[in-house]
């Protein structure tokens, strides 16, 4: 092959790329993704009950700032946060502490427990304050899942809580406004959000039809239910859990000793037939009414969550 026709051949593949970006994916480039257009105005007939979760590790000069932003919204249902210190040396709870004098009735602090094998600092932080807030005489309607970095204006929740109400979501999610101050700021942060855009079209991620899904972790409202085609499963707290489970570790077999450990604790007996009592409660409620079977039993071994074994 001669040195011209590599060359004609790498040129059409550049320009078949660039124009495959630039008609068939999603108009990324032209950034027109805004939450403000479109956005409802009217509210719900009932403000649903929400708890935000916010995991902290040495945060200490953001917490008197995006705390105090959570616990000032604007938002006329039930609202309250959950503050969870992930093992902070920097004085991030006393700094939390600092604020709870003034909104005891709607700030729980925990301090976390350590890291158990298999789990992340910041993801097992997250999961204390899902399992508080599932411990409640009345679980919310939605999480509000946030990191202790971001700063709310006094309606963001009210705006989010509003559009997942009318368009019957799941998951509404807001990018936030990245710092962009400093030289370095401005040469990276806003490639970092074109590329995130290349790979997520926010036009595709906002569409209902569509399979891709790209929320942004540090704002994420969550219903907090579970549904499969469509229905509502009403599940106990205790069941919710074990299906959460079960689907961070969906593909894999885990063993009751696994399950006992992230469900129910360490001192849990792992031969009571306990669990055994809940997987067949949850079979019953996510696969009795629905094809494919998802739940499945490992004789021997454990559990597993897929939809063909």
């Amino acid at each position: 092959m001669n040195a011209s026709l590599l060359a004609t051949i790498c040129a059409l593949l550049a320009l078949a790329v660039w124009t495959y970006l630039l008609f068939a994916r999603g108009g990324f480039w032209r950034c027109a993704q805004r939450d403000e257009r479109d956005a409802p105005r009217a509210d719900p007939s009932c403000w649903p009950t929400v708890v935000a979760v916010m995991p902290a590790r040495n945060e200490a000069d953001m917490i008197p700032l995006s705390l105090a932003s959570l616990l000032s919204q604007d938002y006329p249902g039930p609202f309250s946060v959950i503050l969870v210190d992930d093992n902070s040396d920097d004085g991030t709870l006393e700094a939390a502490r600092g604020l709870a004098a003034g909104a005891a009735d709607r700030l729980a602090i925990i301090e976390g427990a350590p890291l158990p094998a298999g789990w992340t600092g910041k993801l097992w932080a997250v999961a204390q304050g899902v399992a508080r807030a599932d411990a409640s005489s009345t679980p919310p309607d939605y999480l509000l899942l946030t990191d202790a970095d971001i700063g709310y204006g006094p309606d963001a929740l009210r705006g989010l809580v509003r559009r997942a109400e009318a368009g019957g979501l799941v998951l509404a999610s807001l990018m936030v406004k990245l710092r962009c101050v400093s030289l370095a700021e401005r040469a990276l942060i806003p490639a970092f959000i074109f590329f995130f855009q290349m790979l997520y079209p926010f036009a595709w991620v906002n569409r209902r039809d569509a399979r891709t899904a790209a929320p942004a972790g540090g704002c994420m409202l969550v219903r907090h239910e579970a549904r499969r085609a469509g229905r509502v499963i009403e599940l106990t707290a205790k069941e919710f859990a074990l299906l959460e489970f079960l689907m961070r570790s969906s593909g894999k077999v885990v063993t009751r000793t696994q399950i006992v450990e992230h469900v129910w604790d360490q001192h849990f007996d792992s031969d009571n037939n306990i669990i055994d009592v809940y997987i067949s409660y949850l079979r019953q409620k996510i696969d009795r009414p629905f094809t494919p079977k998802l739940l499945h039993t490992v004789r021997g071994v454990g559990y597993v969550l897929k939809a063909e074994l």
